[in-house]
């Protein structure tokens, strides 16, 4: 219904073609959460268009999700993310590399190609690193954030319980306890954001994708940590070090991070 809305009154509405992705074409998805308006100011965000996202009480949300948006006013980024968006728009494949090689891409992540420039961030750290985010299963990327852990740098975790949508199958419970037992032996604190945590008075959910590294530089973006966000589905991020900026984001972090409802991921994992 609301294709047709946006076709019959002038828009253009076309599905993503899954050949603009990065290797097996068979699951990428367009997981992007972008707007541009009049090529000035461009707002990415982690979350959803829907009522859960955006904590539409009209529409009567189930749960309300945290999320975080960033918007951006830097030219020869917009600039960027405009040509991404006419030619994923225009459907034939292109050569995305190049783009990301224009001034103004440095400031950015877009998937398939996003997990390098994430590592880096997470290998520059040398005090801290904050990382809300809705799950965390890609090797590569937590690699990256156990080494840093083991060198000593303060990490903090800070996931969606693993109980939100039903008790998890034997396998994801293995993989659950593998991944977090490594890296809290490794000195990392980890906290579950649970449904108790409300948001807009209703049960929250940790949907938002985040990175702060020594509490002066950030990023926020669609990208969830899976191998499918990082290397295949297109997705958009970006990275900002403005202290106020950077200060507001921390303060809801670590707001979630040490609410009183949350819990350990041992007992997420026991789904009480």
């Amino acid at each position: 219904a609301f294709r047709a809305k946006v076709v019959r009154n002038g828009g253009i509405y076309r599905p993503f073609n899954k050949q603009l992705c990065g290797g097996a074409t068979s699951g990428c998805v367009e997981h992007g959460k972008m707007v541009i308006v009049d090529a000035k100011a461009v707002l990415l965000s982690t979350g959803n268009f829907d009522s859960s996202s955006l904590c539409d009480r009209a529409q009567n949300p189930k749960n309300c999700d945290r999320d975080y948006a960033y918007i951006i006013h830097y030219a020869p980024a917009i600039q960027v993310l405009g040509q991404i968006f006419e030619r994923d728009l225009d459907g034939r494949p292109y050569d995305l590399k190049s783009i990301l090689k224009r001034p103004g891409a440095a400031d950015l992540t877009v998937s398939p190609y996003s997990l390098p420039p994430l590592v880096d961030l997470i290998d520059s750290a040398r005090s801290s690193i904050d990382i809300p985010a809705q799950y965390l299963k890609d090797p590569k990327m937590n690699a990256a954030i156990l080494a840093a852990a083991k060198s000593g740098v303060k990490v903090r975790i800070n996931v969606a319980s693993v109980c939100f949508f039903g008790k998890p199958s034997k396998g994801e419970a293995t993989k659950w306890e593998n991944t977090y037992s490594e890296l809290e032996a490794a000195g990392a604190q980890i906290r579950v954001f649970t449904k108790n945590i409300h948001i807009g008075g209703v049960e929250g959910y940790l949907h938002a994708k985040a990175i702060v590294v020594d509490g002066r530089t950030a990023w926020v973006g669609s990208v969830n940590g899976s191998t499918q966000a990082l290397g295949s589905n297109r997705e958009f991020g970006v990275f900002f070090d403005g202290a106020r900026d950077v200060q507001s984001l921390l303060r809801f972090m670590n707001g979630d991070f040490g609410n009183r409802n949350g819990e350990s991921w041992q007992e997420s994992l026991a789904c009480r």
